[in-house]
């Protein structure tokens, strides 16, 4: 082997070398940016995280300061998930009607005012206020029988092949979501801010999806019939968005 063969085989396997520490440099670089950036996303998360339960903790001591002296005398609560109930039986809705009876009536007009008052020092960590509508699991047809249940045309009513169990609870999202608009429309007329309600509340029909059960864990139909106020925090959706670039 000559001279001239040797040296470029040397300089061939220098290449080589000096490859493979360029892919190295380039990994290793990768790694650490990959690191950094996932260690930037915990520390955001972290730090969303923690405001998301300081602004949700206070706002929970906000709303119950603000109500203490009237829960017991309303039947109603507030609970940490920051939802308000009102919890007395049959107070808000006469069975299979979707209209605020009188009583419920008075309870909103001394509350909602000061529901938004409340919750206006949080405007710009709000996503949504929810006025959710319930029910129990009555309606017009028997879950029981096999035969076919034809509705009779109504506002509620249902048309298609469907079971009558799913009909019954088709039926009642209808029912709720009437509730829950009915609750609304009453609301507006105790508020002046038109925009902000507009920009903020919405109204939910859950048909029976979380029915209220008595010491026994069966259904009570009287306290299942109802509306709940609930707020959602932005930061409930940050913490989303980020955890899944995890």
């Amino acid at each position: 082997m000559s001279r001239r063969e040797d040296n470029s085989h040397y300089v061939s396997l220098a290449d080589i070398m000096t490859a493979l520490m360029l892919i190295f440099l380039f990994v290793s670089v990768s790694v650490i940016r990959y690191a950094q950036k996932k260690y930037e996303n915990y520390s955001r998360c972290e730090q969303i995280t923690e405001t998301y339960f300081d602004k949700k903790e206070s706002l929970y001591e906000d709303l119950k300061e603000e109500f203490k002296r009237n829960l017991s005398s309303w039947n109603a609560e507030i609970t940490p998930d920051l939802s308000f109930k009102f919890t007395e039986k049959s107070a808000q809705f006469n069975r299979n009607e979707a209209v605020l009876r009188p009583e419920f009536q008075e309870k909103l007009k001394e509350f909602f005012p000061r529901y938004i008052k409340t919750l206006a020092p949080y405007r710009d960590q709000i996503q949504e206020i929810r006025i959710e509508g319930h029910t129990d699991t009555t309606g017009p047809c028997d879950v029981s029988s096999s035969e076919i249940c034809v509705m009779k045309d109504g506002p509620y009513s249902v048309a298609g092949d469907y079971t009558n169990e799913q009909k019954n609870y088709l039926y009642n999202m209808g029912l709720s979501q009437a509730r829950a608009k009915n609750v609304l429309a009453y609301c507006l007329s105790l508020t002046p801010d038109l925009d902000y309600v507009k920009q903020y509340i919405t109204a939910n029909g859950l048909s029976y999806s979380k029915l209220i059960k008595d010491s026994k864990g069966l259904e009570d139909p009287d306290a299942s019939r109802r509306v709940e106020f609930k707020v959602l925090l932005k930061a409930e959706d940050n913490m989303k968005n980020i955890k899944g670039g995890f």
